[in-house]
């Protein structure tokens, strides 16, 4: 009797596998073939002719490594935060001894002896303090931020104005910031010096890999105090802010359509300029938005990722599987 590859299990080799390796975990986001990868043989592969299939039993395993890797990951997180948190907590008793005399006219600039502190790392990190006026003089009087130097007024106010004077001479992408422009140079020159632990994936930028590993983790450090949901980016909550509010600040000149951000605003432009730069190499076929693109690569390899735990059924979309798993509530 000859042994079938379909119905053993990739792991133990039972029968009765019941979901492919190649089915997304649904707290990583990576699939059970990469949690394999990742954590028990690295030199496993997908397209060869073993099994591509998992059982309950060995799925329930490979659930709870990434568990424990994951609580392993937020655990140090949380010693960093607080070895962080007693370091400020350090500084501001600094601050407060060595400037308590100032008042608040008078600010001048003095060292501090950080190592009467004891503590070599803050030596390091800060040798020198500078002293500021609490008080913040400069205020926007667009929308009342305030601000302790003219300076940072100034460049806040160019995001009022949409004034953007530093432009890519790649892609002639413009930027308010000098800075953010040197970091964005580096998606050009492919330089991806940061790369992620857990999935390989590198980043041009630190914090574009810590925004990525949250993901992982599943930190979400920035909550809405209206409803308690968490955002992994800062960005993502004041986002998220303009629902609850309604508010659209993004307005379309051509049709007065509002939007709550920039990026939706164009993309509803090029709409209006029939405007589709994202095009398929093996169909020519176009799309407004890079994810609809990859989405549609899927259907030319004919990957289906997203199996239906009840019936089996593979899908080349997640949005596919979700339509699908409502038919099985419904019996």
């Amino acid at each position: 009797m000859s042994f079938s590859f379909k119905e053993a299990c990739r792991i133990c080799l039972r029968k009765n596998p019941i979901i492919s390796i190649c089915t997304q975990e649904k707290n990583s986001g990576l699939s059970y073939f990469e949690l394999l990868k990742l954590h028990v043989y690295s030199e496993i592969t997908v397209n060869d002719r073993y099994p591509s299939r998992i059982c309950l039993e060995c799925l329930q395993v490979l659930e709870n490594i990434q568990s424990f890797y994951s609580t392993l990951l937020r655990t140090e997180e949380k010693l960093k935060s607080i070895v962080r948190n007693e370091f400020q907590n350090k500084l501001d008793i600094i601050n407060q001894t060595e400037y308590r005399d100032y008042k608040d006219t008078q600010c001048t600039k003095e060292s501090v002896n950080l190592v009467e502190v004891g503590d070599k790392q803050i030596e390091k990190q800060k040798k020198k303090l500078k002293c500021t006026n609490d008080k913040r003089l400069y205020s926007c009087d667009k929308c009342k931020k305030n601000f302790k130097r003219f300076e940072y007024l100034k460049i806040h106010k160019r995001i009022h104005a949409g004034d953007r004077p530093y432009s890519c001479t790649e892609c002639k992408k413009n930027f308010i910031h000098l800075t953010t422009l040197k970091q964005h140079l580096k998606t050009h020159s492919g330089e991806k010096p940061f790369m992620c632990s857990i999935c390989g994936k590198s980043f041009s930028q630190t914090i574009s890999l810590t925004y990525h590993t949250r993901i992982h983790t599943q930190e979400k450090p920035f909550k809405c105090n209206l409803c308690g949901k968490g955002f992994i980016q800062k960005n993502y909550l004041n986002i998220h802010l303009r629902f609850h509010q309604n508010e659209r600040p993004y307005i379309c000149q051509m049709c007065d359509r509002k939007f709550f951000t920039s990026s939706h605003l164009k993309v509803h432009i090029k709409q209006h300029l029939g405007e589709k730069e994202h095009i398929c190499t093996l169909c020519d076929k176009k799309f407004l938005r890079s994810g609809h693109l990859k989405q549609h690569l899927i259907t030319h390899k004919g990957e289906r990722a997203h199996e239906c735990i009840v019936c089996l059924r593979a899908f080349t979309q997640k949005s596919h599987l979700n339509r699908h798993m409502k038919l099985h509530s419904r019996k």
